[in-house]
Formats: structure tokens, sequence, C-alpha cells
């Protein structure tokens, strides 16, 4: 009976702690939808969405001798208005490198003061549909769709994904293009297994992101947490978002096996060079009969080793069709050089191994070189890892010891000259200089070799212009030009050059045009046309007014005031406009605005006006020296764009005897 008495006692205590912890739970843990929704529009006003959870908790394991990644996301997004549906589409994206299980995925709908729950429980798989330029790759997608999403409702999503290479893992964004209330990346490392990190983004926003350690029964834990991140705004011209989100790259330095050994996966870049020229030991190395006749050919009509190397840069890049392969280790190791002879079609490191190997068989030493495009913002002192670079190109070095850069996917590319989305960016030379490998940092193109030179003989109809011009185009002007023309017909050839040459105002005419040297890479692209502009001249009285600033440079500079992102140009480029105005002979010149420059180690401009006899020059001069225009250098550019503004409103006035 005693036994009874307690027991029952016990029964009761338990009944009334439960009962007080599930009210408290209750009230301080799951708020009801007016608090919800009063708690995330007061932090983050006016935006359609909200992540209340942003979260990857990463596992790190040894098992035997093999090291094991798993990576758990949780995601849970917050709908402040009836725009909720437009967020309904879910998509997973994983490859042969990554494997994705246990997913969960629901909606939570505000049903008075809760919420009813609608789980998630048809989830499709299928492959991307990606690009003409990608023939093969194994990237796939799981897709769903959210029930029922409208204000005040939640979307919760949670995945494992399991990194089957080790040498992809790993990086997480700490900011979004929707705001985050709260997140966190978490990564449990054991015993013997040491990581590197670095953290990107601006000091304003890291400042949100906070970074603890703590011990667990099995090594460190490392935590960065987020709080009341912004966002992340979409601005045109604006490089790509790993310049300047708050973001971090992880990678393994080393790791200890069960028996002790220590393996080195990336303690520097001479670790990521290995790697790479491991995989590079298993390209196939056999070439045909027709494969060396073909090389043959080529050092017959070569008068030096520089013509072998120009040469077959050509007939790789005007022979080769760029179609990537982007399936497993097949987007890491170049296929044979035979077989892409044969095939005539290929990625960037068959094209570039290619290369190699045709030189090889001239006698001619290449290099296969990887590299990062200017869509990825480190360098290989920074993140020695696979995260900074993307691309295979071949180097040259001569016996000065002058680097060319040779990527045969650039299509018209003059030899001697970077593709412009390398230029600024590290390249990893393999077996260069007497060393295993060499990084070499790619020049950026001066602005003068990127020029666009524009002659215009003008005269007077009526109350409009007529004129001959002859444009030349030189570097990545000519080449982005020509690429847009090589295959076009004569209609849409026409239709881009009344584009591209504008002058004046919309009632701007080409009534004829001639092309030369459009496919002559190594020579400047001419121009000619004969056009018209109508209703440009302003007439009072016996004056008439005519604005020589015809070509539309006083728009292309402007940035807003609120712009938070730099601005990322392709190239340095320089412009020369000279405009020669023949003034009728009844004519007597009234009027020349006054000369005007600026000058800058970025931007700057000149505009002059000569007389001579009965014709006016006008020259305008423009060089614009950044491929990045910082926030540093906003005012600058400010200054530079109001300067050439007052100096566009400048006339000259003829007056009628």
């Amino acid at each position: 009976m005693v036994v009874q008495k307690n027991y029952s006692h016990f029964l009761l205590r338990f009944y009334i702690i439960t009962a007080f912890l599930l009210v408290y739970f209750t009230h301080s843990h799951a708020q009801i939808p007016q608090q919800d929704y009063a708690q995330y529009t007061a932090l983050f006003p006016n935006e359609n969405a909200i992540y209340s959870k942003y979260n990857e908790t990463v596992y790190i394991d040894i098992v035997k001798n093999d090291i094991r990644i798993k990576s758990k996301y949780e995601k849970e997004l917050f709908f402040t208005n009836n725009n909720a549906a437009q967020y309904n589409k879910e998509n997973i994206y994983y490859n042969d490198f990554f494997k994705i299980q246990a997913i969960k995925a629901h909606t939570r709908i505000p049903n008075g003061n809760k919420y009813t729950t609608k789980h998630v429980k048809t989830i499709n798989d299928s492959d991307v549909l990606r690009s003409s330029f990608i023939f093969h790759d194994d990237i796939r997608v799981k897709k769903f769709v959210y029930e029922g999403l409208e204000k005040g409702s939640f979307s919760y999503l949670s995945y494992e994904q399991i990194y089957e290479e080790p040498h992809f893992f790993g990086s997480f964004n700490f900011q979004s293009y929707i705001p985050i209330v709260e997140g966190t990346y978490t990564i449990y490392a054991p015993k013997g297994v040491d990581i590197g990190y670095v953290v990107f983004g601006e000091d304003s926003i890291n400042q949100n992101v906070t970074y603890t350690t703590k011990a667990y029964n099995k090594g460190t834990q490392h935590i960065w947490n987020v709080k009341n991140m912004p966002k992340m705004i979409r601005e045109s011209n604006a490089p790509n978002y790993r310049y300047y989100a708050s973001h971090i790259q992880v990678y393994i330095k080393k790791y200890h096996t069960k028996n002790g050994e220590e393996v080195i996966l990336y303690n520097d870049v001479s670790k990521l060079h290995s790697w790479y020229a491991d995989l590079l030991t298993q390209v196939p190395q056999s070439l045909s009969s027709e494969f060396i006749s073909l090389c043959d050919s080529i050092a017959t009509i070569s008068v030096n080793e520089e013509d072998k190397v120009r040469n077959v840069f050509y007939w790789v890049q005007d022979n080769i069709y760029y179609i990537a392969f982007e399936a497993g280790l097949e987007g890491f190791i170049p296929r044979g050089a035979d077989a892409v002879f044969e095939k005539r079609y290929g990625d960037c490191k068959d094209m570039s191994n290619l290369i190699v190997a045709m030189l090889k068989q001239m006698g001619v030493k290449a290099h296969h070189t990887w590299i990062g495009s200017r869509d990825i913002p480190y360098t290989y002192h920074q993140v020695p890892t696979t995260s900074t670079d993307n691309h295979m190109i071949a180097t040259y070095i001569d016996s000065t010891n002058t680097v060319t850069f040779l990527d045969a996917t650039s299509k018209l590319l003059p030899f001697g000259m970077p593709s412009e989305f390398i230029q600024g960016k590290q390249a990893l030379i393999n077996d260069a200089f007497g060393k295993p490998y060499h990084i070499e940092t790619v020049p950026i193109i001066d602005a003068n070799t990127n020029s666009y030179i524009d002659t215009s003989y003008l005269h007077i109809e009526e109350r409009g212009l007529h004129g001959k011009n002859s444009i030349t185009l030189n570097g990545y002007i000519k080449q982005n030009v020509a690429r847009q023309l090589q295959h076009a017909n004569e209609k849409d050839t026409k239709e881009f050059l009344k584009r591209y040459t504008r002058k004046g105002n919309n009632t701007f005419n080409i009534t004829s045009y001639t092309l030369a040297n459009l496919q002559e890479r190594e020579q400047p692209m001419v121009l000619e046309t004969d056009f018209s502009i109508q209703n440009i001249l302003v007439q009072s009285n016996n004056d008439t007014f005519i604005n020589l600033n015809i070509d539309g440079f006083a728009d292309r500079y402007d940035i807003r005031k609120d712009r938070h992102y730099p601005i990322e140009n392709d190239y340095a480029e320089s412009f020369k406009i000279t405009n020669i105005l023949t003034v009728p002979d009844n004519y007597t010149i009234q009027h020349i605005p006054e000369n005007s420059a600026f000058s800058s180690d970025l931007f700057d401009y000149s505009i002059t006006y000569e007389v001579d006899a009965n014709k006016i020059y006008y020259t305008l001069h423009i060089t614009n020296n950044a491929t990045f225009v910082t926030k540093h250098d906003f005012e600058l550019l400010n200054n530079f764009n109001a300067h050439l503004k007052r100096a566009y409103k400048e006339s000259i006035i003829i007056t009628k005897q």
C-alpha cells in the first residue's frame, strides 16, 4: 500500500510538471501567428519574405582511413504578404560529388491562434536542362511545391548532403537575397582534423556574424552565428556577389586516419597543385597518324617557335567547338588530345590539353594552367582549393621567360591577349620555371589597346546632319563586335550597327555600310557608314545651334546615388571621336565652346574645338582605366561624369549672312 501511494504521488507530480512545461513551452516558443507577423515585419519591414532559420550543420568523421563529411541544411521562410505564392517552388541541386537524402519539407499556415501544417509528399527528381554549350553533365535536381503559402505562413525545408569527395568541401553564405533573422553555420571537427577558413564580406556586414568554438566529446565545434543580416540587393553591372556578400570558404587542411597516418588535403596551394597534377596523369597519351600529320603540316608552315604556338592556337580556336563536360571528374580531367582532335569538340580542359599535346609533338613545351574567371574573387594564397578556379587554359613561356596565355575557348581572340574574363586573375601554371608549378597574374589589358576610333565628316541638310564616317575597332572591343557579326545576315548586321554606332537622336539611320577585317584577328576592324540624323539642329532667326556632342557618352557613366556595390567593367577602354563639320558658304561662325578636360588615374576625358577655314574640328578623348569601380571611387566617377555632362551641353553657333 505504501508503494502504491508513493507511485500515485509520483504520477501526480509528473503530470503537474509535464503540464506546466507544456504550457511554458507553448507560450514561450510557439508564438501565435499574430506575434510572428509583428516580430518579423518589425525587424525587416517592406519585405516579401524573411528567413527565420538559415542553418547548416557539418559533421566530419574519420571512418577507418577515410574522411566522411555530412551537412544538414535547415531553412525556414516567413512570408509577410500575399506574394508568398511566388516562392512555392523549391529546387535542390546535386551531382555525383554530392548525395542528397532525408528531405523534409512542409508549410505552416496560420489558422486563428495556431498553425496548420501541410507536409510535402511528392518530390520529383530530374536532370537539369542546360544551355547548348553543356553537352554532358551530372547535375540533377529534386523539385517540389509548397502547398498553401499565404500571408503569415512559413515554408520549412531540411535535408542532408553527403560529400563524396572532400576536395569540394565547403562554403556557407551568411547573406542572401532575402534577409535573415537567425542563422548558424556549425562544423563538428573531431580530433585529428585540421580545418582552414576565410571569411569574406564588408566589415560593416560581418558585424552581424559572430564566431565561437566549444569542445564536444570528439573534438571542437566551430560555430558562426548570423543575427539580423540584411539582404543583398540586385544592381546592374555589379560583380559576382562573392565580391561583397558575407560568406565563408572552409576547407580540410589535413586529417589523421585511425591508424595514425597524416593525410594532407589543402595545407597550401602546393597540395592543390599535386592533386590537379595527379589528375593529369590519367589523361590518355596515344596519338593517331592523322594527329601527327596535322602537327607536322603546321610545323612546316611556321617560321619559328612562336609562329608554331600562334598557328596551333588559331587551329584549335577555329576547329574545335566548345562544349562543356561537367560530369564527375570529367569536369577536372581532360580527354585525350587524339579523341578531341577526332571528334572536333571539347571543353576548356580538352582544348588546353590539345594545344599542349600538339606543341609537344612539334618539340615546343606548353603548360596546362588552372585559373578562375573574374566571377571568383579569391587568390590561391587566400583559398588554396578548387573554389578558386573554374577554368583551364594553356600557357607558353618563351626563351626570354615571357608568358603568353592561350585560351582557345575565346573565339576570334588574337594571339597574345588573354581572354577578357581572366584579366587580373592568378594562373596556376603546371611544371614551369623548373618548379612543379608557378603562379602568374594575368595582366589587365591597357585601355589604349581596346580602342574605338571614330572619324565623321558632317554637313548640314535642312535641320539635320548627313555624315560619312570611318570607325576603327581594336582589342576586346573589336573581338566582341566581330563575334556579334560573325554569323549575322545582312539585315541583322545593319540593325546591330545602327544600334551600336547610334549618334544624335532616335532618327539616326545608316543608309550604307562596309566592313573590313571582321575575322582578321590581328588586324583592327574598320567600319565605314553613310548616316543621317534628322531634327538635331536648333534654329533661331538667322542663328543655327549645333551640338557636336552627338555620341552618347553623357549618360554612359551615370550611377545611382544609393548604389551599394562596386561596378564591374569587362575591360579598360578608350574612345576617340572626331566630328568634322563643314560650315555652309553663306554662314559665319559666331561661337565655339571652350575646350574642356578632366584627368585622373581611373577616368579622363578631353574635348577640343579647332577651326580651319570653313571646317570645325571637334575631338573627344575618353579613357576608362577601371575594370572595377569601388565605392571609394564613386565620388571620383561622379565628378568625372558631372564635368563631361556640362561639356556635352555646349553648342557651336553659326549665323546665316
